[in-house]
């Protein structure tokens, strides 16, 4: 049983956000980044591609720095990543002709691979053991796109490789699978003024290790939305959600995970109200519903403000409050800011920066039963509310991102991010306190070939 809460204390910086993906790479995730023109294949579009950065990463598994048994551990840190695309022609080679169906496949695959330069020999197996291979691919096919009625379904796979919290214990990192599975139904009629749609999203979340499978869950989102459109690029919108959620094995949790049936509801405002200036302004209600321990239902908002400098670079800004699902506590409240700014000089330098920081309030720990856990026991600290048990963390991050491109299908990169979360929160382990608070620090440098 202590094994069990040592892992769910260590399992807890995953909640907190701290690890990245087999996909943390800039141009994985940005399209524009990561696709040139092509290769014509018929009426398909084939993007090849593949990077390869050596860097270094201060606090591989995210370690709070408060004693020997949880001091960070660095390493050099190599990543290879091959990636493939295929999609029905783009604009540019159809003309601005409406095709009867968009499709779009993508895969790529990162072997991480982890070399420690100092520390005793556990500590130095424990890093090198981290390395490993992650994997992201995802498809989609829309029907009839820019008509009437717009059939779309879509998956998207994942292996992340991601680190724990290590506290001293044999626990080296929680790989983890994700599939997100989607329906989604769009009726616009021939004005365009008025737009409904109706969707169906399975998220699936498998911890590969067995003594924390007990936090692998499945969601079930189903949306309703619709707009109207008063302005030729400017509509109110409106969405609902549902989303039942539940444990696979919840029967060994040391935590009470209790199943839900979240819901959302949002009204607002999305538009472009000249050439360069856009505006997302949203506010609705989100209640957590879990059927035991504690819960919450507040007000919920988005303010987001854009600006297109050019065809090719960016300004984003926002403010929001939301409530995300959590592994410990079951929900936190988020209020966070977030900037993200990227802009191409020429065609051949990308420079891009993206920022955000956070109050992140936490549903209290419970027991089986769905008791809270006040101060004193499990959980201790300034940070903890005393009187609900629920507790506070402030989490920052912070990803720039700059590449020089002598060729359409060459690029030299430099990546440096830096990550900390800080709270006065302690979890308990036997004589152990175990705190929230952590730093980490990555720079890499790289090169890609993508066509």
């Amino acid at each position: 049983m202590r094994r069990t809460w040592i892992a769910t204390i260590a399992i807890t910086a995953t909640l907190f956000g701290f690890a990245r993906s087999a996909s943390a790479q800039a141009w994985l995730s940005n399209r524009a980044l990561g696709e040139g023109r092509g290769i014509r294949v018929g009426n398909f579009e084939l993007h090849p591609g593949l990077g390869a950065e050596v860097g270094y990463d201060t606090n591989v598994f995210a370690s709070p720095n408060s004693s020997m048994a949880t001091r960070p551990l660095g390493a050099v840190r190599l990543r290879i990543t091959p990636s493939f695309a295929v999609s029905t022609l783009g604009q540019q080679r159809t003309a601005g002709a409406t095709p009867q169906t968009n499709f779009r496949f993508y895969v790529s695959s990162t072997y991480h691979r982890f070399v420690p330069l100092d520390g005793t020999v556990t500590e130095m197996d424990r890093v090198m053991n981290a390395s490993n291979f992650g994997v992201n691919s995802g498809v989609r096919v829309e029907l009839f796109p820019h008509r009437n009625w717009t059939f779309a379904v879509s998956d998207d796979f994942a292996r992340i490789v991601q680190g724990s919290a290590d506290y001293g214990v044999s626990l080296s990192q929680f790989n983890r699978i994700q599939n997100r599975a989607g329906l989604a139904l769009q009726f616009n009629p021939n004005s365009g003024v008025l737009g409904f749609s109706l969707s169906y999203m399975n998220h699936l979340e498998f911890f590969e290790r067995s003594d924390v499978s007990f936090y692998s869950y499945m969601a079930n989102e189903i949306t309703f939305a619709n707009r109207w459109r008063f302005l030729p690029q400017t509509a109110f919108v409106f969405d609902a959600s549902i989303i039942p959620t539940f444990y696979f094995n919840n029967g060994g949790a040391p935590l009470a995970l209790s199943p839900s049936h979240p819901m959302r509801a949002r009204f607002g405002l999305n538009g472009l109200f000249s050439e360069r200036f856009g505006l997302l302004a949203m506010v609705g209600y989100q209640g957590t519903f879990y059927e035991r321990g504690d819960n919450a239902d507040t007000v919920i908002f988005t303010l987001e403000a854009r600006y297109l400098i050019d065809q090719r670079s960016t300004f984003l800004g926002g403010v929001a409050r939301d409530i995300q699902h959590a592994l410990v506590g079951g929900f936190n409240i988020r209020n966070r800011l977030y900037v993200d700014y990227s802009h191409n000089f020429g065609g051949r330098f990308l420079l891009s920066i993206r920022s955000s920081g956070g109050i992140m309030e936490y549903g209290c720990l419970t027991d089986p039963g769905g008791a809270c856990a006040l101060p004193g026991g499990r959980i201790s600290g300034g940070g903890v509310d005393p009187n609900s048990g629920r507790f506070t963390t402030y989490r920052i991050d912070g990803t720039l991102f700059g590449e020089y491109r002598p060729t359409d299908w060459f690029g030299v990169n430099l990546t440096t991010s830096l990550s900390t979360n800080l709270g006065d929160v302690n979890f308990q382990s036997g004589a152990m306190a175990l705190p929230v608070t952590w730093l980490k620090f990555e720079a890499y440098l790289g090169l890609r070939l993508s066509i």
